[in-house]
C-alpha cells in the first residue's frame, strides 16, 4: 500500500524495479517495464532509477507500486498505482483517482476449444 509521507530512505530499500522485471504470467504473458519521467524537470528516470513491490494479487494480476527517484532535483516521483493483468493489459490511477485501462500487449485471441480448456481447467493444460 502507498505511502503518503514515504522518505527516499524507504524508496531506496525497495528493490531495483529491474531486477523484478520482466514478470511472466501462467499464461506466458509477459510485462517487462514501466516508464516514467520526473515530475520537476521531466527527465526520463531510467528503470536503474525506479524502486517497486511487486505483489501477486491473484495468478491473474499484479499490483506495482514504484517510486522514480530522479538524483539531479532530488525528488521522488511516484509511479501512479498499477494493476497488471494476464491478458496484456493494466489498469493505472489517474489523478481523478478514476483508473484507466491500458495495454502493453496485444490481445491474444484463442479458439473455442482453447476458451473451453480456461473455463474446465483454469488455464491449466
Amino acid at each position: 500500500m502507498r505511502e503518503k509521507n514515504i522518505t527516499i530512505q524507504k524508496v531506496e530499500r525497495l528493490p531495483i524495479l529491474a531486477s523484478l522485471l520482466p514478470y511472466r504470467f501462467w499464461n506466458d504473458t509477459t510485462f517487462d517495464s514501466i516508464e516514467t519521467l520526473c515530475e520537476k524537470c521531466s527527465k526520463e528516470i531510467g528503470p536503474e532509477h525506479i524502486r517497486a513491490e511487486i505483489t501477486e494479487t491473484n495468478r491473474s494480476v499484479i499490483t506495482i507500486d514504484a517510486y522514480g527517484l530522479c538524483y539531479d532535483c532530488r525528488l521522488i516521483t511516484p509511479v501512479a498505482p498499477m494493476r497488471v493483468r494476464d491478458d496484456g493489459s493494466f489498469l493505472m490511477q489517474v489523478k481523478s483517482g478514476c483508473w484507466k485501462e491500458y495495454r502493453y500487449a496485444p490481445e491474444k485471441t484463442i479458439g473455442l476449444l482453447g476458451q473451453l480448456i480456461t473455463l474446465f481447467t483454469g488455464g491449466k493444460q
